[in-house]
């Protein structure tokens, strides 16, 4: 095979730099989990944290009434909000910044379901949703304006449930709500930017008890008791699973994912318009992790750690470091906090439990080296823990994986991004295009991290 001349200069710098720098072994040094005092709920289902110091955490106490948790010092101390908030329980929130968070959950009666606060708790705004929205389940806020929500209503008494997204291009002032066309529930949203965002969707068997809409993880911690006349038979009794996509915002979805029987997911978390994975769970503590390259047109199922654990969450710091998070049962009644932890993109995971009796249902990695961690136990014991890593690096751009190493990962993805490239992380120089200014960049800090 007759090598391009770009190539050509690939392989010469990966011998070259070999030879002068030599390999490094790989190394996954995997940080810390440490139980936080916050004070009282009954579960805890969402957390947000803007900056490492600024955070918020909110549930509710046994399905009859809200909470919200606020800290100022990275999670040291917390605070209990109780004035200005109302509703039957909340599910998800999301922060622009210390002062703005938006609060999303269940909608009953003459509660919105949705609460808003734009400067720091001190007062609250009972947002104005569409009148017939039952439940929102995650909410990602992509900027003051722009508000996506994964929702579900219920136009009349007779008609069956709809499900997709709720959205607010204007700060929240007005709503749209848009079908997305799956028969099973929209349950977590994420959005690259205003228009780019994937959902993820599904239900597992119901026994008569809540409806899986609302019940967010089966043989998990309890959420308290629902109105009857929150259930809908409409959708079956077997495992379903969703993913689709968005290009307008919200307003139209396209499939890319369904499966039934087996599995149904919970986060998704895209790297980009191809990369990403997806967590859920099947039969009693039977983990799913998918990972796929192309934008779900191929996928995989990634190799877990063998045990019965489910998965709530996935985040990646890079293309190469990653984690995902759930929970399984502790032999005594109760669960119990699982993390996986990947330095090479999934082809490898390592199994962490931190010993905690609690199941999350929320994390927000705010980097590699700190993250927080909501949850709720069988026995209405609700759960914040800190995740620290004092071991990691502080690297420059060059380290494109992540890895804590500037090496030959890194030249290859970034000769694989060569070109028009704008906003893309192997852009160093932010000009717009992958070119030799790049690679010199990335040769001239080649090895270990200081």
């Amino acid at each position: 095979m007759r090598c391009t001349p770009l190539l050509n200069v690939v392989t010469a710098i990966i011998v070259v730099t070999s030879l002068v720098f030599g390999s490094s072994a790989f190394s996954d040094d995997y940080g810390s989990w440490a139980e936080q005092e916050y004070g009282m709920a009954t579960y805890l289902a969402g957390v947000s944290f803007p900056d490492t110091q600024n955070g918020w955490s909110v549930g509710g106490i046994d399905g009859v009434g809200v909470s919200v948790h606020k800290t100022t010092n990275g999670g040291e101390n917390w605070s209990t909000i109780t004035s200005g908030i109302s509703g039957l329980m909340y599910l998800g929130c999301d922060s622009v910044d210390k002062d703005m968070l938006w609060v999303v959950g269940v909608q009953f009666l003459f509660d919105d379901g949705m609460m808003k606060t734009t400067d720091g708790g001190e007062t609250w705004q009972m947002v104005t949703m569409p009148g017939d929205i039952w439940s929102s389940n995650s909410v990602d806020v992509v900027d003051a304006q722009h508000i996506k929500i994964a929702s579900t209503w219920k136009p009349d008494l007779w008609s069956a449930d709809k499900t997709g997204m709720t959205l607010s291009n204007d700060g929240g002032n007005s709503w749209q709500t848009h079908e997305w066309g799956l028969n099973t529930w929209a349950r977590y949203c994420f959005f690259l930017d205003n228009n780019r965002g994937w959902m993820t969707g599904g239900d597992f068997p119901d026994e008569g008890v809540r409806s899986g809409g609302y019940r967010l993880f089966e043989h998990g911690p309890t959420l308290g008791n629902l109105p009857r006349n929150f259930q809908d038979r409409n959708r079956g009794s077997q495992y379903q699973a969703a993913i689709a996509k968005t290009t307008d915002g919200g307003q139209t979805w396209t499939q890319l994912f369904w499966h039934t029987g087996e599995f149904y997911l919970n986060n998704i978390f895209m790297l980009n318009d191809n990369e990403g994975w997806a967590v859920g769970s099947g039969g009693y503590y039977v983990p799913y992790l998918m990972h796929t390259t192309d934008g779900w047109t191929t996928w995989e199922f990634q190799t877990t750690p063998t045990g019965e654990y489910s998965l709530v969450t996935i985040d990646f710091m890079n293309a190469s470091e990653g984690y995902a998070v759930g929970f399984g049962p502790n032999g005594a009644g109760d669960v119990e906090m699982f993390c996986l932890h990947t330095m090479d993109g999934g082809q490898t995971w390592l199994l962490d439990k931190p010993g905690l009796n609690t199941g999350p249902l929320d994390v927000e990695f705010f980097d590699s080296s700190i993250a927080w961690a909501v949850g709720s136990s069988n026995m209405n014991q609700s759960t914040v823990a800190l995740y620290t890593n004092d071991t990691v690096s502080e690297c420059p751009p060059e380290d494109i994986d992540g890895d804590g190493i500037i090496g030959t990962t890194d030249l290859l993805a970034m000769i694989g991004a060569w070109g028009p490239c704008s906003g893309c992380p192997e852009d160093i120089d932010n000009s717009g295009t992958v070119d030799t200014s790049d690679l010199l960049s990335l040769i001239g800090v080649w090895g270990p991290c200081e």
